[in-house]
């Protein structure tokens, strides 16, 4: 089986982590991904496909933006047809069997795969888009051999994917990244262990919630806690306006020396287990990866009630509060850091073992692989009431199977 798997971005978030892990392991069970990426000069995640040895493909792809990007979002869709045309290309050219879509905005791959006839698992991974959207988005997976996966319930929930019938395909939830991997080459960081140790993880974006970190910092400061503060994450692009006030309030609060940041590293999740407690107050998510990382590591979180972080935490007796409510992040904090030795080893082992049943890199490639199994075994089937039925193009090798890299614009 030849699985074309399509993401709207090339800077490593959540969904390419996801991409990169699955793939390495369904390629035991004789699935060959091979990415399709925008080409944007972000080498992150290029980077690590190349030392994972995943085939991978780069275009220049136009993405949908805000509302208000009117001019862009025009030639958005003026370029709409070429970009099917290309996809569709890659399509036949790879031999794909089937299409996994990354995105609810990314339908430009969706329309390619319904123009050549393959099936596509097309996965809604986000909160943020507008519910009208989504609703046009119904619409084109209502056509022939598209189906929808939800990245955690909160979006099935929000776009009410159930109502689709046999078009929804249930969740596929994100796999926590082990802290040791065969990752690209870094130079191990070791963080200061001489006081409390508060850490941040994620995009320095304002929906993040980077600046109430901060301001939870600043409050623990002010109530005589001696700490430190380490931030894994870098600002992207767009964002760096939002990146220099943060900068700025930062040194406003005097905590330019208590605050360190580290940039975006590929051992995120190692540096967890050098941490006290990890501080997540994001304003929206659907299923947090840096939320399971911590699990898996036993690493006390405190985190906001978006996406499905209640859920997930609240049967492990982990904090979580409303957006922006520095001082109950605050309380928070000091509550996990007053665990006792019990606690914790209590806590790490159940994390520990949930993820490892749910949400390990394995058992997300197991569902990754049974759903591609059940909708290509409908190869040929007779339509289904919603009109649906899978087809499926022969498998094939490579022309040239050393050839990892394409660029075909």
């Amino acid at each position: 089986m030849r699985v074309l798997n399509c993401l709207s971005r090339s800077h490593l978030g959540g969904a390419n982590w996801r991409v990169a892990f699955v793939a390495r392991i369904l390629a035991s069970r004789q699935v060959e991904t091979i990415v399709l990426f925008p080409d944007n000069g972000d080498l992150q995640f290029q980077t690590l496909l190349g030392t994972w040895n995943i085939p991978y493909v780069r275009l220049r792809l136009s993405q949908l933006r805000k509302p208000r990007r009117i001019i862009h979002n025009l030639r958005h869709l003026g370029t709409m047809f070429a970009q099917v045309r290309r996809i569709a290309g890659t399509i036949a050219r790879e031999r794909i069997d089937l299409l996994h879509v990354n995105a609810v905005t990314n339908f430009v791959p969706v329309l390619s795969a319904i123009v050549s006839a393959k099936p596509v698992v097309w996965h809604w991974n986000d909160t943020l888009t507008p519910r009208w959207f989504a609703a046009v988005m119904k619409c084109v997976a209502w056509a022939p051999h598209v189906y929808v996966a939800a990245a955690s319930k909160t979006v099935g929930r929000k776009y009410a994917l159930a109502r689709m019938g046999e078009c929804y395909l249930g969740l596929i939830e994100p796999p926590a990244i082990p802290p040791q991997d065969e990752v690209p080459a870094y130079e191990t960081v070791q963080l200061r262990r001489d006081l409390p140790v508060i850490g941040f993880v994620g995009g320095l974006v304002e929906m993040k919630g980077v600046l109430e970190f901060v301001e939870v910092m600043a409050r623990l400061r002010s109530e005589g806690m001696a700490l430190r503060a380490y931030v894994v994450g870098n600002a992207p692009p767009g964002h760096g306006e939002f990146y220099d006030s943060l900068r700025r309030r930062i040194v406003q609060l005097g905590l330019d020396e208590t605050i360190v940041f580290l940039g975006y590293r590929f051992d995120a999740a190692y540096l967890m287990t050098q941490m006290d407690v990890l501080l997540f107050p994001s304003w929206s998510e659907a299923s947090s990866l840096v939320v399971l990382q911590a699990l898996a590591v036993g690493l006390p979180i405190a985190a906001t009630a978006v996406g499905d972080n209640d859920a997930i935490l609240a049967p492990f007796g982990m904090p979580v509060m409303k957006p922006g409510d520095v001082p109950a992040m605050t309380r928070a904090v000091k509550d996990l850091l007053a665990m006792d030795r019990a606690m914790k080893d209590d806590y790490a082992r159940r994390a520990s073992s949930y993820v490892e049943a749910h949400h390990s890199p394995q058992a997300v490639a197991r569902r990754h692989a049974e759903l591609y199994e059940r909708i290509l075994k409908a190869s040929g089937a007779k339509k289904s009431a919603h009109g649906h039925a899978a087809a499926a193009a022969p498998n094939a090798e490579r022309a040239d199977p050393d050839e990892k890299v394409y660029d075909i614009d």
